[in-house]
């Protein structure tokens, strides 16, 4: 098997090729301290030396951490020093974990803005109809007149047996309406005795009813009614 071998030229083998000449590592290592030595440990660097000069001091600390800041937000209810429908700012973090999980601010846009005008307008629109609603039941109420109320009595005195409470009066408005009328909305005065009284009923939207009423005694309502057929 033949090898194949190179072959040398008609003027002999080829010679190297020169290496490119270049600093030794070692010399490359010393200039690079000499550098070092000649700025940073130059005397100056030291305290003793008459030229020494202190590096310049921070003129104020800069933290790791930026608190970012505060952003604008539109109440939906009263919060601290905040009324339903203003805006203001507050942190970040409070609106995130707290104002906006709990549905009390939003963030500050032209959408909520929207929103809430047309909740505004929707309340009051409801509370103008709830006001006219009350003021009709109060002249409702009101024209019933005197309501009489009967109640057995001690003998030889006006003195009744138990009292009438604003339920009693509260039942006898219900009964003659057909007005929803809530006991603790109904104030009497205490009512030991016959005689005439008024009474104060509470509607909706502020709205108070004056009612008058007479406690007579158990079945004189009947003997008037009986005289005055026979006359």
């Amino acid at each position: 098997r033949a090898v194949l071998r190179p072959c040398a030229s008609r003027h002999g083998p080829k010679a190297p090729l020169p290496r490119p000449s270049r600093p030794s590592r070692v010399l490359a290592t010393l200039a690079l301290a000499a550098m070092f030595a000649a700025t940073t440990l130059s005397p100056r660097a030291f305290r003793w030396h008459p030229e020494y000069k202190p590096p310049p001091l921070p003129t104020e600390h800069e933290p790791r951490y930026r608190k970012p800041p505060p952003m604008e937000v539109l109440f939906l209810q009263d919060y601290k020093d905040y009324i339903a429908g203003s805006t203001g700012t507050v942190s970040r973090g409070a609106f995130r974990y707290k104002l906006l999980p709990e549905g009390i601010a939003v963030r500050k846009d032209w959408r909520a803005e929207e929103k809430l005008r047309a909740a505004r307008a929707k309340e009051e629109e409801e509370a103008v109809a709830a006001s006219s609603k009350a003021i009709g039941e109060k002249k409702k109420i009101e024209a019933l007149g005197k309501l009489t109320f009967e109640r057995k009595v001690r003998e030889d005195s006006d003195k009744i047996y138990g009292s009438l409470s604003a339920i009693n009066l509260a039942e006898a408005i219900v009964i003659k309406t057909g007005i929803p009328v809530k006991p603790g909305g109904v104030t009497v005065p205490k009512v030991t005795e016959c005689g005439d009284f008024k009474g104060t009923i509470a509607l909706d939207a502020g709205v108070v009813a004056t009612v008058e009423f007479e406690v007579i005694a158990e079945g004189s309502a009947a003997k008037e009614g009986e005289e005055e057929d026979k006359d």
